[in-house]
């Protein structure tokens, strides 16, 4: 019969080489994770130029993500954009596209990591169109916020000479 220090042994040196075994398999799976990533990070670069050079316009940024990058919970029938867009309709659509992209909602397991980072890529680009029409829309506003102001303190000025 066995020493018990014997069988302890063999069952630590059992459990060692397991663990040594599933330590190499997942360094392994890390680096060719990291390899993948790489790859579509280098592929992505130049797509993300593309989109950021759809960004002049809302309707054209939304046409061409939709055109170019199709929902896959759309398969059968894709997401149609109506024909005409207004500027009224424009931040809710940008909206709607960020759901429909937004990383969290595109699972990496369901979709895969190249969709995954896709995805990713939209959203920045999304973003960054929302603040640039937020820029440009309140630009709009104080520009004529001052216009009114101007005509106020002019007309001000005018019942102040009436006044006298």
């Amino acid at each position: 019969m066995a020493s018990k220090e014997s069988r302890l042994e063999s069952w630590c040196r059992a459990a060692f080489d397991i663990i040594q075994k599933i330590s190499k398999e997942t360094e392994e799976n890390i680096n060719k994770q990291e390899e993948d990533n790489f790859d579509i990070n280098t592929e992505l670069i130049q797509e993300e130029e593309n989109l950021r050079q759809s960004c002049n316009s809302i309707e054209k940024l939304l046409r061409f993500i939709y055109q170019k990058y199709p929902l896959p919970q759309y398969r059968e029938k894709s997401y149609q954009l109506p024909k005409v867009i207004t500027i009224s309709q424009e931040k809710r659509l940008l909206n709607k596209a960020l759901v429909h992209y937004h990383p969290d909602r595109n699972s990496r397991r369901e979709y895969g990591l190249r969709w995954y980072k896709q995805c990713e890529m939209i959203t920045r680009c999304i973003n960054e169109c929302k603040k640039k029409a937020a820029i440009a829309n309140w630009a709009t506003f104080e520009n004529i916020q001052r216009k009114v102001y101007k005509v106020y303190k002019s007309e001000r000025k005018e019942e102040k000479r009436f006044d006298i």
